[in-house]
């Protein structure tokens, strides 16, 4: 991560996607950051700052109970990150990840935060990027506690026969790896709730 000190590039951004009329509170220290493919945007405490992403893509991503990680959704579109923790909404099992060099306009809150509570306009914006992560989570698979939960519905309900062939592409369907999954065929062979059919197939008992 670091901070870009280019005020033409950041007065860019600003104007491409309209980012001061998001806001009714004037004066607002705005500034650019760079993230490079691989790092965490929450690096940034997202309970002192607002970030919005104006270019590049980034993976947010979740932890199941059973330490497993699976992605909420990939987003390469103008979208603020710190949205649900202004909110009072702070989650320290999801993650956000750049997918490639992603740039943010970045705004620290500090004193900034009482000014935005009573800020209308910011408010309505704010209320409606909350309705869009709530809409990209409920479409995850984060009602799934466990890497097992979430295989053994897929397999029971969207299996022809509740059968699959293809460790590997089951593995993508559920986001996880090929080594996580394993450990759970392993698992579920061995309390013969599952039966190998040959090489990579199974079949739900």
């Amino acid at each position: 991560m670091k901070r870009i000190f280019d005020p033409a590039l950041l007065d860019f951004y600003l104007q491409k996607y309209e980012i001061p009329s998001l806001f009714n509170t004037p004066d607002l220290a705005f500034s650019l950051y760079q993230f490079e493919k691989g790092e965490r945007l929450d690096i940034l405490n997202p309970e002192e700052y607002l970030s919005f992403l104006v270019n590049g893509s980034i993976e947010i991503s979740a932890n199941r109970a059973d330490g497993t990680s699976y992605p909420i959704g990939y987003l390469d579109s103008f979208t603020c990150i710190g949205d649900m923790e202004f909110c009072g909404k702070r989650d320290d099992t999801h993650q956000i990840e750049a997918r490639t060099t992603a740039l943010c306009i970045v705004l620290p809150l500090g004193t900034a935060k009482e000014f935005l509570l009573d800020d209308n306009r910011f408010l309505r914006y704010l209320l409606t990027s909350v309705t869009e992560k709530l809409m990209l989570y409920s479409s995850s698979q984060s009602n799934f506690s466990t890497l097992e939960e979430a295989f053994l519905s897929y397999l029971s309900k969207r299996c022809p026969d509740q059968t699959f062939s293809g460790v590997e592409k089951m593995a993508m369907q559920l986001h996880c790896s090929r080594r996580q999954l394993q450990r759970v065929l392993k698992k579920l062979l061995e309390e013969e709730r599952l039966t190998k059919l040959s090489k990579g197939s199974y079949r739900l008992r």
